[in-house]
């Protein structure tokens, strides 16, 4: 089986992603249309499955 990275660091909640971040994911992936905006701007069309923030929350990142 293979370990997330994330695996041992607690919930996700603990981690601060909330219904805050719930909301805003889907409201980003609806503004992106579902897309995966790395894979189109490399000329790609692929389902989006994950949200990424800009600067990671565990370097500091927030959710704007």
């Amino acid at each position: 089986m293979t370990r997330k990275a994330w695996a041992d660091k607690g919930s996700r909640h603990s981690r601060g992603y909330g219904y805050a971040w719930t909301k805003t994911r889907a409201a980003v992936l609806k503004r992106d249309h579902y897309l995966c905006q790395p894979c189109r701007a490399e000329g790609r069309v692929t389902a989006a499955r994950d949200v990424h923030h800009i600067v990671p929350k565990a370097k500091g990142g927030t959710d704007d």
